[in-house]
């Protein structure tokens, strides 16, 4: 329905990917460096509180690359609502916003929807108070045509009226 650009949250998703990746070289070399320090153990070559300390640092590199992951999933699950989508069948009827237009969180003074929805299995349509003879004889068939679907015809049922008409547009809600 809609895409709303977030470029701080893209660049803070791009420092999180790069802070992974720099988590992700060092729990590399701290894991190399802690293998050494336990092969260097069994000789004697070092001491066991050097080997510890290897081994503890090991351990907190591989606890901020976990972080970081965090960090870039989350990140990229708030990213997802950039792309507003419905999880139903319709027709978006009107827009409620302009394409360019500022939306902020939290902002009450602006609190209205994007879109106005219409289900796309029911349509509740505007027709002109002379139209309505071209209703069926039972008044409850009708068919109808849309220039937005060329050479369809549309069958339907009345469900109910407004019982009456707008002298201003001359029209009747059906």
């Amino acid at each position: 329905m809609a895409t709303i650009e977030t470029p701080e949250l893209d660049q803070q998703l791009q420092q999180a990917q790069a802070d992974l990746e720099n988590a992700e070289a060092n729990l590399q070399l701290a894991t190399t460096t802690a293998a050494r320090w336990q092969h260097l153990l069994e000789t004697d070559s070092v001491s066991p509180q050097e080997t510890d300390q290897a081994v503890s640092d090991l351990h907190s590199k591989q606890a901020l690359v976990n972080s970081s992951k965090a960090n870039v999933e989350r990140l990229e699950q708030l990213q997802a609502f950039e792309r507003v989508t419905a999880p139903f069948d319709g027709v978006v009827t009107a827009r409620n916003t302009d394409i360019g237009a500022l939306v902020q969180a939290g902002d009450n003074s602006a609190r209205r929807s994007f879109f106005t929805w219409q289900p796309s299995d029911a349509a509740c349509l505007r027709c002109r108070a002379r139209d309505l003879r071209r209703i069926g004889e039972d008044r409850r068939a009708a068919k109808l045509t849309l220039d937005a679907l060329p050479g369809e015809t549309l069958t339907g049922t009345v469900v109910r009226n407004a019982d009456a008409i707008d002298t201003t547009s001359r029209t009747l809600n059906v």
